[in-house]
């Protein structure tokens, strides 16, 4: 990721949380546009179309912690996943919160992926979140920066989780 990207992604990520919205955030019609094609080449396990759809300088992490760096690599990175962990999975995306600023966007996706071969012990549908960082250039928006991942245990975004448990005070002799 270039400088300016990271700049970027720093200023982004500094901005104080914005309160929760519906359950699906409100994008530009062409920010929406870009998501769509993304789901659909992802379902249609297309990495071709996948990969144009990220910025020239574009940086893709797959929740292995494999990194692709450019539209090529990202490309390839996207084309060996399809052929094999994620060989057969179909998805449904749902932008969870967004925030705009200027020709920059970050992005909380949902990713419900169904079929395939989930990893042992994963839930089924299997549910991936996303950080995406997309920029508008030339009037198109272009992914910078996505990196999938999964909640350990099945938690989510306002999971509420276990308590710790408490340790035992010792018994006085």
């Amino acid at each position: 990721m270039t400088s300016r990207a990271a700049g970027l992604l720093s200023l982004l990520l500094a901005l104080p949380a914005l309160p929760a919205r519906a359950e699906h955030a409100t994008l530009p019609p062409d920010l929406e546009k870009t998501v769509r094609e993304f789901e659909a080449a992802f379902g249609a396990q297309d990495a071709d179309r996948v990969g144009a759809l990220f910025d020239p300088e574009g940086t893709f992490i797959n929740p292995m912690g494999q990194r692709a760096v450019g539209r090529e690599q990202v490309t390839a990175q996207f084309r060996n996943d399809f052929e094999k962990v994620l060989k057969g999975v179909h998805n449904q995306l749902a932008v969870e919160r967004v925030r705009l600023l200027g020709d920059v966007a970050l992005l909380d996706v949902r990713q419900t992926l169904s079929g395939g071969h989930p990893p042992p012990g994963a839930p089924r549908p299997w549910v991936a979140h996303a950080v995406v960082l997309a920029r508008r250039a030339d009037g198109a928006w272009r992914l910078l920066d996505v990196r999938p991942y999964f909640f350990l245990h099945g938690g989510g975004p306002g999971a509420k989780t276990a308590p710790r448990p408490q340790r035992k005070a010792p018994t006085p002799p």
